[in-house]
């Protein structure tokens, strides 16, 4: 088995996905870190496919496979084909420091927490900066998560959690998904600061449509889809 299992979303990253993958192979091969590396393609409209493919022929540690549009599917679908005892997934624009992994890593086999993760403490504009700080507030009105910062990566966490969490957001919020469900069932959660870094590839997706989206996916978690899943827990426990 293998020791970790890190999914990375990939669309629209030709132009830096090597340097981004050949530095996160460096830094777990470093740390005598286990690894494979799940890229998962979905929707790109550049050469994103085939540079993931080209990866995967020079290192049988990198699979590569397609599925359709949807940050939150392609993360299921990796974690799907996941074998490492610690899963998670990161991004592969090149805004994440790539030398926390190992740290993460730690944090769960020493057993400190359950759910590891980043904590950006710096973002690309003001305008970002303001927009995370409103969202975070947002969520922890809404749910009283407690935490500084949702949706940065890396999130790792024990692969047997896969099951429990019955992962089903399609876009991204599943970054709020994770850390909802992992509160509900009293998993420690352990954010650790990140250093900006400027994104190398693709672009932000954020705009109006997608930010009403998001919010009113919030909304649904905290009307109806956190109870639906707690139900479901409590009947396949009887």
């Amino acid at each position: 088995m293998k020791q970790l299992s890190l999914v990375l979303p990939i669309y629209n990253h030709a132009d830096s996905l090597e340097r981004i993958i050949t530095k996160t192979k460096q830094v777990l091969k470093d740390a005598g870190i286990d690894y494979e590396i799940i890229l998962v393609e979905n929707g790109s409209t550049d050469n994103s496919y085939r540079v993931c493919q080209a990866l995967t022929r020079k290192d049988r540690n990198i699979i590569t496979f397609k599925t359709k549009p949807g940050y939150g599917r392609a993360i299921i679908a990796g974690l799907a084909r996941a074998r490492g005892s610690i899963v998670g997934y990161s991004e592969a624009n090149g805004l994440i420091y790539p030398n926390v992994i190992p740290y993460l890593v730690w944090l769960i086999e020493d057993d400190h927490c359950d759910l590891a993760k980043g904590l950006r403490v710096q973002r690309e504009t003001r305008y970002r900066a303001i927009q995370s700080r409103i969202y975070n507030f947002l969520v922890n009105l809404l749910f009283g998560l407690g935490l500084d910062d949702t949706n940065t990566c890396p999130k790792l966490f024990r692969r047997e959690l896969i099951k429990t969490f019955k992962l089903e957001s399609q876009r991204s919020v599943i970054d709020l998904e994770i850390p909802l469900k992992a509160r509900a069932l009293g998993l420690r959660i352990f954010e650790i600061p990140i250093p900006y870094l400027p994104r190398l590839s693709g672009k932000s997706l954020t705009s109006i449509k997608t930010v009403w989206q998001f919010v009113s996916e919030m909304l649904a978690w905290r009307v109806y889809k956190l109870s639906r899943w707690q139900r479901s827990m409590q009947k396949s426990s009887k």
